[in-house]
């Protein structure tokens, strides 16, 4: 039973790991879910119940309490050593016109004084998207938010209830008529500021996503701490650090001896990601992380055991 999501573990007399969650498929898996279905959800021992000698975590939401619809019930002597990264989080949108924005002539556009919108990309210009050809259902855009946007934004819609302390799921109607209105509105007014008179053709779909942790924060940059933490440019929410940069310089400062994992061996457990690495956040990082983590496995789990 691959690609489960798992809400829980539990060591065995063995010292092993069995793992827990809802059934492949099951609504209990998606952040859109109502939070009281949810909780009505079955939770069963995945892979049939299967005991496994060691666990590699890689999602940094994992690490939440039990409020978080992604909590994996990490034990807390992992999760604090990975919790207190700074979160930078981010909206994105999925715009699509009906017909071609011609106006624009470029695939990707960066907005350095935005506010609210940070990056653009025209879908049919990434590779194996359609070389730049209009499909029949229109001309995708994904507009991607700045970190002080969606921290903005977080504050004032939280992740969780503020009272009961409830995970509050994705909202589709709120993420189209919110955050994703917002990008479509900051997109049209940098395009028509650039390109005087452009012509935006109908919008056919609209659709938003909530990233919460997309990445972490950079770390020894602009007086940020060794966990992406600033006074002035990170912001608690219920719990949650986020960035707040308007603009967001990902890259971080080099580190002589980079950690890539962070592992508790006592419990046979290591945490891999870009977001408990100290090289700068992105691909490489996670990538570094993950070939990290591997090696770290296989030298003090498996062969200490000859």
């Amino acid at each position: 039973q691959s690609q489960a999501r798992m809400q829980g573990m539990e060591r065995t007399a063995a010292g092993g790991w069995r793992l827990f969650g809802p059934p492949k498929g099951d609504a209990a898996a998606f952040h859109d879910t109502d939070e009281g279905e949810a909780r009505l959800a079955a939770t069963s021992a995945l892979m049939n119940g299967r005991e496994f000698d060691a666990v590699v975590v890689t999602d940094i939401s994992a690490s939440y309490e039990a409020w978080h619809r992604a909590s994996a019930g990490v034990p807390e002597e992992v999760a604090a050593l990975v919790r207190g990264r700074v979160r930078v989080a981010l909206f994105t949108a999925l715009i699509v016109f009906e017909e071609a924005l011609d106006a624009v002539p470029w695939g990707g556009i960066t907005f350095a004084k935005d506010d609210a919108l940070w990056f653009a990309a025209r879908s049919s210009s990434k590779p194996g998207l359609g070389g730049g050809e209009l499909s029949a259902a229109g001309e995708a855009w994904t507009l991607v938010s700045t970190a002080a946007y969606a921290a903005a934004e977080i504050e004032r819609v939280p992740m969780r209830d503020p009272e009961t302390g409830a995970f509050r799921p994705q909202e589709p109607s709120y993420l189209r008529e919110g955050p994703s209105a917002v990008l479509l509105e900051a997109f049209k007014a940098a395009v028509a500021a650039r390109f005087p008179g452009a012509n935006f053709p109908r919008v056919v779909h609209v659709s938003g996503q909530r990233w919460g942790s997309a990445l972490p924060a950079p770390v020894g940059v602009g007086g940020r701490d060794g966990a992406g933490f600033s006074p002035s440019l990170s912001k608690e929410v219920l719990g949650t650090v986020y960035e707040t940069a308007a603009q967001l310089d990902l890259v971080g400062a080099a580190a002589a001896a980079p950690r890539d994992i962070v592992s508790s061996d006592a419990v046979r457990m290591c945490y891999a990601g870009d977001f408990v690495s100290t090289r700068s956040p992105g691909v490489e990082a996670a990538a570094l992380s993950g070939m990290a983590a591997a090696r770290h496995v296989v030298e003090s789990y498996m062969r200490r055991e000859g």
